[in-house]
């Protein structure tokens, strides 16, 4: 699997899900969760019928630029994402890990 997923962080296999990397856990599960986000909004505006407006490259752009003065590094906040889902996983679904 490592010498098919190589320098990419994600990787769709063809009737066996999807396989997401990450230099620690927080960073995988971040990009899982984001990558089940956009399916899922991609999915619910095809149901539309309707042509969809492709995202202007700008907006694109200012996504993806870091947050300007931003105090914790990119592991720290991915870190913090992971800690944060916990707490709502642990208030709604208490019991979930025994």
């Amino acid at each position: 699997m490592a010498g098919l997923i190589r320098d990419h962080d994600v990787v769709f296999m063809k009737n066996h899900g999807v396989l997401v990397v990450g230099e620690t856990v927080a960073q995988a599960y971040k990009r899982l969760y984001r990558l089940e986000r956009a399916c899922r909004t991609q999915v619910l505006a095809m149901a539309t019928e309707r042509e969809l407006a492709p995202i202007p490259e700008e907006v694109i752009e200012q996504v993806k630029s870091p947050v300007p003065h931003d105090r914790f590094s990119p592991a720290d906040r991915d870190r913090l994402y992971l800690d944060a889902m916990m707490r709502v996983l642990d208030r709604e679904l208490p019991g979930y890990a025994s």
